[in-house]
C-alpha cells in the first residue's frame, strides 16, 4: 500500500512539475504596449519605405513644373533609419520573451495597433478631403484647378498638418509609441 501511495505521489508531482514547466505567464503592461507599438512601427516603416518613389511620381504627375527637392528624400531616409531603430528595439525586447508568454494578449495588442493605424489614416484622410481652398472655389475647369492647387500648396499642406496634428487616434499612438519607447526597461 505504501508503495502504491508513493508511486501515486511521484506521478502527481511529475504531472504538476510538467504542467508548470510548460505553462506560460500572462504578458505584463510593457509586453502589451510593446506588441501594440510593434504593429504601428512596422506599418510606419512600410509607409516611409514606399514614400520616396511615390513622392517623386506624385510631384511629376501633379506639379509638372516643380523640381524634386532631394532634401525631401534625405528627411525620409532619416525617418526610415529612426523607424528601423524603433523596430529593432521592440523586437529585441519581445523576441526573447515570446517563448514564456501567452500569445493571445500579445496578438490582441498587435491587432489593436493595426486597427488604430488604419483608423488614424482614415480619419486624417476624411479631414483632408474635406478641405476646400477658398481661393479655388471659383475654378470650374481642370487647368484652373491645377494652377490653383499648385498656387495654394502652402494652404493645403498647413491644413493637412492640422488634420494630422488634431487626430485623437494618432495622438494616442504617439503617446504610447513615438516618445522614444521610454516604457521599455532598457
Amino acid at each position: 500500500m505504501r508503495k502504491l501511495i508513493l508511486v501515486v505521489l511521484v506521478a502527481l508531482m511529475c504531472c504538476v512539475s510538467f504542467s508548470l514547466a510548460f505553462s506560460k505567464e500572462l504578458p505584463n503592461e510593457v509586453d502589451l504596449q510593446a506588441a501594440y507599438c510593434l504593429a504601428i512601427v512596422k506599418e510606419d516603416l512600410a509607409s516611409w519605405q514606399a514614400m520616396i518613389p511615390d513622392q517623386i511620381a506624385n510631384e511629376r504627375k501633379n506639379f509638372p513644373g516643380k523640381v524634386h527637392d532631394p532634401k525631401t528624400d534625405e528627411l525620409t531616409y532619416e525617418l526610415i533609419k529612426e523607424t528601423e531603430f524603433k523596430l529593432h528595439l521592440l523586437q529585441a525586447y519581445l523576441t526573447p520573451r515570446l517563448q514564456y508568454l501567452e500569445p493571445q494578449g500579445l496578438l490582441i495588442s498587435m491587432k489593436r495597433g493595426e486597427e488604430d493605424k488604419i483608423r488614424s489614416k482614415n480619419e486624417v484622410s476624411i479631414c483632408y478631403d474635406s478641405y476646400k481652398d477658398p481661393v479655388c472655389k471659383t475654378c470650374q475647369d481642370t487647368l484652373c484647378r491645377n494652377k490653383c492647387t499648385f498656387a495654394s500648396m502652402d494652404n493645403i499642406q498647413r491644413y493637412k498638418i492640422k488634420c494630422i496634428d488634431e487626430n485623437e487616434t494618432r495622438k494616442r499612438m504617439i503617446t504610447k509609441c513615438d516618445e522614444g519607447l521610454i516604457f521599455l526597461p532598457y
